[in-house]
């Protein structure tokens, strides 16, 4: 029962995490270039695009997702560290395998990032952490036996 009921917390942590994604996005690639307001009231047309791009979000990124979630259910892993360096590395992963970023042979350090890498990485470490807030922390904690349940 504790695995059947482990199994809906990681889809919905998984959705969770998708929007944060997918908010992140949205707000990073828009905010620099539109007037956002500040002040309380954002566009509806925002919260559209913030549920599309999560959409897009848990779409393309489900491959490498699952096997992050199955290596930390399985091993136990809580650490957010863990989880925000997956989400990251995730999010670079996505973002060159499906063109939203230039692949370059080598690093150069004589020209500065043009900030895709870092909204995708940033996306990846936000998503991270917000699933490491919802399933993350109780990650394998369905194997345990509650000491309760154990014979003498």
């Amino acid at each position: 029962m504790a695995l059947f009921i482990r199994f809906f917390v990681v889809i919905f942590a998984y959705w969770l995490a998708a929007l944060a994604a997918g908010a992140v996005l949205v707000f990073g690639a828009v905010a620099p270039a539109a007037d956002v307001p500040t002040g309380g009231h954002v566009a509806p047309v925002l919260w559209i695009l913030v549920l599309t791009t999560g959409t897009f979000v848990a779409f393309y990124s489900f491959a490498p997702s699952i096997v992050v979630i199955l290596l930390t259910e399985s091993f136990g892993w809580r650490s957010v560290v863990i989880y925000a360096v997956a989400g990251g590395a995730i999010g670079l992963f996505c973002g060159v395998t499906y063109g939203f970023l230039d692949w370059s042979p080598g690093p150069r350090l004589d020209v500065s990032l043009d900030g895709n890498a870092e909204l995708m990485a940033g996306a990846g470490i936000a998503a991270g952490i917000v699933y490491w807030l919802v399933a993350g922390r109780n990650a394998g904690a369905w194997r345990s036996v509650p000491a309760s349940q154990t014979r003498p």
